[in-house]
């Protein structure tokens, strides 16, 4: 392992499945650590993480939530 690179240990297990742009992601929704629902989307090889607070706390997040955070982030990047 390189020196500096941050190995964070991502299971798939209990991830629900998303193909995007052909790509395979993983998401889930989970509290973050100040206790706010979020979506948590990460790449198949795991080097993209993406988070998001889901808009409205009351909303059960989806692969709505999910799809809409990729396009966000591979939006800004042309």
């Amino acid at each position: 392992m390189a020196v500096g690179v941050h190995c964070i240990m991502i299971s798939k297990k209990g991830k629900r499945k998303i193909i995007f742009r052909g790509q395979t992601f993983y998401w889930y929704i989970k509290k973050d650590e100040v206790g706010y629902p979020c979506v948590f989307v990460f790449s198949e090889d795991k080097r993209l993480r993406l988070k998001a607070p889901l808009i409205d706390s009351e909303a059960i997040g989806g692969p709505v939530d999910a799809a809409d955070l990729l396009k966000v982030h591979f939006g800004a990047r042309g």
